[in-house]
């Protein structure tokens, strides 16, 4: 999984006009998939994006 610097995400905020709420919730999503794939689980629920 890519790490992006700051720069990129607040570029990646304002394109996508999220609010910051909604990228926490974004990166909580994306840490739980990449804790499910760590432990080498398939059943990932579909994230909301």
């Amino acid at each position: 999984m890519s790490v992006f610097t700051t720069e990129q995400i607040l570029h990646f905020i304002r394109r996508h006009h999220m609010k910051w709420g909604d990228f926490i919730t974004l990166c909580k999503e994306l840490r739980r998939i990449k804790v499910a794939c760590l432990k080498g689980e398939q059943r990932v629920r579909r994230p909301w994006w």
